[in-house]
């Protein structure tokens, strides 16, 4: 299978992005991070070890909303009742 690409309507991610990304320390506390997001306009950060060039991972605002609410799959999977069917 040939994929064919127009490239005349490519468009470079630098012309897209509106907002410089953003970065927290893996250690930071949550609510930084949730504070950080909110105040920056964005959804997600970069985490990092150490120094900002060190990216270790990403998190999310969905994430964060997972985490508060308690609906992370480890925490359902423990509320389900199990009935013995003998």
């Amino acid at each position: 299978m040939v994929l064919n690409i127009d490239h005349s309507n490519l468009i470079l991610l630098s012309r897209v992005l509106k907002v410089s990304s953003s970065s927290c320390d893996e250690e930071d506390l949550l609510e930084e991070a949730i504070r950080k997001m909110i105040f920056s306009e964005v959804h997600r950060l970069f985490l990092h070890r150490g120094t900002p060039e060190n990216i270790v991972g990403v998190f999310s605002l969905s994430d964060a909303a997972r985490l508060k609410s308690g609906s992370c799959r480890a925490c359902v999977s423990s509320r389900i009742k199990v009935d013995d069917h003998d």
